[in-house]
């Protein structure tokens, strides 16, 4: 909650009032206007912000939060601040309300009944109705809730589609509504801004540039605090001319400071939280984006025309770069992956295949990202992202996933060359493989073969014969020399976070720069922990806990862990004739004074250690298990052994290859 002095709590109390008061009171139509907001002089500004509550408010109060920053300042003369609310299942939340915002208070104007907010009909009659009853000389539209990049926004869950998940505006349907609005007002926005998730996508920032001339959304995740009201609304009440460019910077810079004050202040409490280290704005001039698409016409032009006359040497290249570069709000815990990427990081990494056409689309993106602010922990957020399948690419998703993103109205040329993109990697269906496999002293070595290996990591197990089972205890990335030669010094010892060995997941990597991915519950509730590890000095900074993606919907916040949290670390177990996954509780403990990342060792028994490679059309390839000891009073031991190379194999290496696709490169 974004309570940071004493009026915010007075005001958040009013908001609750407010809306409750306001249940069962509902106004009817959606034309109704209050007799006292009116002026003689039509404003400077009118800001529409829909909020979509969803669990943001049911389970944190978040759009609550949220409103009582904007009665910091509320509307003026110059200033109009209407809120359409609902989405949310909580009590003055199950219904969709419109209000005013003033000073100190919120004006309940109607409550318009019972209707999803994921339905494109009432975000485009909530436009209307607010330049129909609050005319300015400018608009801005702020979308808040969840978002999902390509798959959409706006997840209302009061209203569920006829397949279980919860209505949700897609990007067509954002279309159809700003399109219908405007065609009955002739109005487009100085600035559309997406509090959300994931939503600072070339897609995006296309289906928006007819009806805006700034966008301001995020590549990553959003914490859950989102944008700071307060500054915003201040600065149009400062200077009621203020461009959209330069609001753009104010929601940007604000957004970073209260990322920093919370972290600070979290940290203050003794709480182990670095998500401003994480975090992503973007001002996109939407008057550019019609210059960046020629360019990136031409990129997937080039890439389309040598996919289809020479096939796999020339997806090699382009699927090498797209693994290389930064992508965004990956689902750890479930396995599920936007597969947005950094548009310039990609051109980046493929300029040594087309260095004109990515020097064309570089110069075009640096045009159109006028500002941008990221933190230290996405050293290659850009500004803009866009969709190309990688995590996903051997997943029974991706047929339904083209679909899906072949509805988007966007570039024909570029959707082509994803299609294709895609149709070469499924023709690559031979994994890595490994020979040369030796054990000298405690070190396991091998030689990776194959001619488009991605990643190989070191895998560590426990099994138990009796069960039939092998619990997960981590994968560690290796790197192979140029004959392929991957090492791995067997030690006894794992990571642990305050002593306790938990699982661990290597999942990405920049430079020296590790993230680490550690499963666990955090008061009951299934988190990843993730960590910034720099392996050259040692450092590390624990992010927080992140609850993960459900349905396409990202969790908005990253959970501070507190020293009265409990914390049960979480194993996978497969069984190693079905490949079937089981989730098992390792030791609790409480956090303490603070939470260290430590490495420990193992307790005492056998382990299991293996090579795994995978190729960059998703293969996977297994060594031969070797087997080691781990005893805290004495040297660890090691031996070659097959041991769990036995005819059930193949179902455990399925297993582990489904439990790669679920942890590796993270967010």
């Amino acid at each position: 909650m974004k309570l940071q002095n004493l009026s915010e709590r007075f005001l958040l109390i009013a908001v609750w009032l407010v809306l409750l008061l306001s249940v069962g009171c509902g106004g009817g139509g959606g034309d109704s206007s209050p007799s006292n907001t009116t002026t003689t002089a039509i404003p400077k500004y009118t800001v529409m912000v829909y909020i979509v509550g969803s669990d943001l408010e049911s389970g944190g109060n978040a759009g609550s939060s949220d409103l009582a920053e904007m009665m910091q300042v509320g509307s003026n003369d110059n200033l109009k601040v209407v809120v359409e609310t609902g989405g949310a299942n909580k009590d003055g939340w199950r219904t969709v309300q419109r209000h005013l915002i003033n000073n100190g208070n919120i004006t309940t104007i109607s409550d318009i009944g019972n209707l999803s907010m994921g339905d494109p009909a009432t975000l485009q009659d909530f436009i209307t109705w607010a330049v129909a009853n609050y005319p300015a000389d400018k608009y801005a539209l702020v979308l808040w809730d969840h978002g999902g990049g390509t798959t959409g926004f706006g997840w209302d869950e009061n209203h569920l589609l006829s397949n279980g998940q919860k209505d949700n505006l897609t990007i067509p349907e954002l279309r159809q509504a700003l399109q219908n609005a405007y065609n009955t007002t002739s109005k487009t926005f100085d600035v559309i801004g997406y509090d959300a998730c994931l939503m600072a996508t070339v897609e995006v920032a296309h289906t928006m540039s007819p009806f805006g001339k700034y966008l301001v959304a995020s590549e990553e995740l959003e914490p859950g605090h989102g944008w700071n009201y307060t500054p915003i609304l201040q600065a149009i009440t400062n200077n009621p001319s203020i461009d959209g460019a330069a609001l753009g910077k104010v929601i940007a810079d604000g957004y970073k400071a209260q990322a920093t004050d919370w972290a600070n202040a979290a940290k203050a409490q003794g709480q182990a939280y670095n998500a401003d280290k994480e975090i992503t704005l973007s001002v996109i001039d939407l008057s550019k984006i019609p210059t960046l698409i020629t360019p990136l016409d031409a990129f997937a032009n080039s890439i389309n025309g040598n996919l289809q006359s020479i096939g796999k040497s020339a997806w090699i290249p382009v699927s090498d770069g797209r693994s290389k570069s930064e992508e965004y709000g990956s689902n750890k815990a479930k396995g599920q992956f936007t597969d947005m990427v950094d548009l310039k990081d990609l051109a980046n990494n493929t300029s040594s295949s087309y260095p004109t056409e990515t020097n064309n689309l570089i110069s075009a993106l640096n045009q159109a990202v006028v500002y941008k602010v990221n933190g230290t922990a996405k050293p290659n957020a850009n500004g803009l992202s866009i969709y190309l399948p990688y995590n996903t690419l051997s997943t029974p998703d991706i047929t339904s996933n083209i679909t899906s993103y072949n509805n988007i109205d966007f570039s024909p040329s570029y959707k082509s060359m994803v299609s294709e993109y895609v149709a070469v990697a499924q023709t690559d269906t031979t994994g890595p493989t490994f020979v040369n496999e030796t054990v000298i002293g405690s070190t396991y070595s091998a030689n990776v073969q194959g001619s488009d290996i991605a990643d190989v990591y070191a895998i560590i197990t426990q099994s138990d014969p009796a069960a039939g089972t092998v619990t997960i205890i981590g994968m560690d990335s290796v790197s192979a020399d140029s004959n392929g030669l991957v090492s791995y010094p067997w030690t006894g010892q794992w990571l642990t976070l305050n002593g306790n060995v938990v699982s661990s997941f290597t999942v990405s990597t920049e430079g020296t720069l590790e993230l680490l991915d550690i499963p666990a519950l955090l008061n009951g509730q299934t988190v990843d922990i993730l960590v910034a590890l720099d392996t050259s000095s040692g450092q590390y900074e624990i992010l927080g806990a992140w609850p993960g993606i459900t349905n396409g919907m990202a969790a908005k916040e990253m959970l501070p862990i507190g020293p009265t949290d409990s914390i049960i670390p979480l194993f996978t177990s497969i069984n190693v004739s079905t490949g079937a996954e089981t989730s098992i509780q390792g030791t609790a403990f409480t956090v303490g004074a603070s939470l260290q990342l430590g490495i420990g060792p193992l307790p005492s028994g056998n382990y299991e250690l293996a090579f795994l490679a995978v190729d960059l059309a998703q293969n996977t390839g297994f060594s031969t298990f070797v087997t080691g000891s781990a005893a805290p009073s004495l040297a660890p031991s090691f031996k070659a052994a097959n041991s769990i190379k036995t005819t059930s194999s193949t179902a455990l290496n399925a297993g582990l290859s489904n439990l790669l696709m679920e942890r590796r490169k993270v967010r």
